[in-house]
């Protein structure tokens, strides 16, 4: 298998590396790379079997990545910090190893992603790595834990610079990132940015109205405090995705 290592500490990728060739499998290390930005570029134009990846980068989080592109290959964590796990597990995450890595576990990651590539009753699983559009989204509420289904989301709007999620049962949740990176992880063909501040499941909708200047204005479930009108230059998009 082909792999990249996005890592800023020389050390800590040259361990990884001399590890990956202690493993069973054969692991081929196609790019070192020591910053979101370098990653970036790299991942435009390859694609790997798996990434590598540390959290803390030089530049920036090595969430960041995902923000500002699609990424379908899974990814091993890397990293000394416990507290983003969570966050990890909402992506493309099949292992969260902290630092200093050790063999064995490294080795128990690459069985795992062999055994979700490799054999056929992991096809569902496999399946849920790859795929381009995010099923389910991790948030807390207090010390719990909940995975929500993106069936169950009404929409997500931004209020006061944080990204919040609705759901159909009228809950609300805060959730790490920004409403650019979610128009990039939720399926378009359900899902709908319709101004700066919302993100709109066609499961919500449940009236439209003939708005101002050709724009057209929603009434959703749950309710939303914030007028919600699809805007001028979206209006007509908007139409189109409804008439499919």
């Amino acid at each position: 298998m082909n792999c990249a290592i996005i890592e800023d500490e020389q050390h800590a990728a040259t361990h990884l590396e001399y590890l990956l060739s202690q493993c069973t499998q054969e692991v081929q290390v196609q790019a070192r790379l020591g910053t979101v930005k370098s990653a970036y570029q790299w991942l435009q134009s390859n694609e790997p079997d798996i990434i590598f990846l540390d959290v803390q980068l030089g530049d920036d989080l090595g969430f960041s990545i995902f923000e500002n592109m699609q990424v379908t290959t899974p990814v091993i964590f890397t990293t000394s910090y416990e507290e983003y796990a969570i966050k990890a597990f909402e992506l493309n995450s099949i292992a969260y190893l902290l630092k200093p890595v050790l063999l064995d576990e490294l080795q128990a990651s690459l069985n795992k992603y062999d055994s979700l590539v490799q054999q056929p009753k992991s096809y569902e699983n496999l399946s849920r790595i790859h795929t381009p559009y995010q099923k389910r989204f991790l948030v807390q509420s207090g010390k719990e834990i909940i995975s929500l289904l993106a069936d169950d989301i009404a929409y997500f709007f931004v209020q006061n610079r944080h990204l919040i999620i609705a759901t159909l049962d009228g809950k609300k949740y805060l959730f790490d990132g920004s409403l650019d990176a979610m128009e990039m992880r939720v399926d378009p063909e359900n899902f709908f940015r319709i101004n700066r501040q919302f993100i709109v499941s066609f499961n919500a909708i449940e009236k439209m109205f003939n708005h101002t200047r050709g724009r057209v204005k929603l009434i959703t479930r749950p309710l939303s405090k914030e007028e919600m009108v699809v805007s001028i230059d979206r209006a007509a998009e908007f139409k189109d995705w409804l008439n499919r």
